[in-house]
């Protein structure tokens, strides 16, 4: 019930700053798989940016406590280190599939976003590219050790779903550190089209060497 409740709030809010529209149930899906919603200024898509990932990651975070619950009342708890692709589960990122993308109408900017999830193409990504962040080469792992941080990473698409992402190419995703992924989408903001493929080198580019 809380969860309903603040899901609620959080769409008439966003509705208030946005004009959100829902995206057509998707044949075999039981329900939409996102939203897409236009912002008259700056401000007002980072509130929503941010509200948005707040209850997504409220939700990832209940959604993993209660398949916990139902391993341990199943008895399939097991001893030792996770596999890779439970770990990946239990620490996935809503932020990951977020997709922003910028185009000038008028006098103002207008931005949309998409939430999209994947967990295949992301696993395969990752398996491809590793869990350093392709910007900084930053390591959950490392930094925070392998008991927290060992496969822990948000993942980016280089060309967003808005400008024709191909979706079932797993090559289009890069990992990324939660920093230089809020930043390469501010990055976009500048950007050209054709330039969106260069997004992650000019990103590092402009990372200041201690």
């Amino acid at each position: 019930m809380r969860n309903e409740l603040n899901t609620l709030q959080f769409v008439d809010e966003l509705r208030l700053n946005s004009n959100l529209v829902d995206f057509p149930v998707k044949p075999g899906h039981s329900s939409n798989c996102g939203a897409k919603a236009k912002f008259s200024d700056v401000e007002a898509f980072t509130r929503g940016l941010d509200k948005s990932l707040e209850l997504f990651c409220h939700q990832a975070e209940k959604s993993s406590q209660e398949k916990n619950t139902r391993n341990v009342v199943n008895g399939n708890v097991t001893s030792g280190s996770k596999g890779i692709e439970e770990k990946e589960d239990l620490n996935l990122n809503p932020s990951d599939d977020y997709v922003t993308a910028v185009v000038e109408g008028g006098k103002k900017k207008l931005f949309t976003y998409s939430y999209e999830r994947n967990n295949q193409l992301r696993k395969q990504a990752l398996r491809k590219y590793g869990y350093k962040c392709a910007a900084c080469g930053f390591s959950f792992e490392s930094f925070y050790g392998p008991e927290l941080g060992e496969n822990f990473i948000e993942v980016h698409h280089i060309v967003p779903v808005s400008e024709g992402e191909r979706e079932n190419d797993y090559t289009n995703l890069r990992p990324m550190c939660s920093n230089c992924h809020r930043m390469i989408h501010r990055l976009y903001r500048e950007l050209e089209p054709k330039d969106y493929k260069r997004a992650i080198e000019i990103l590092t580019s402009k990372i200041k060497k201690p």
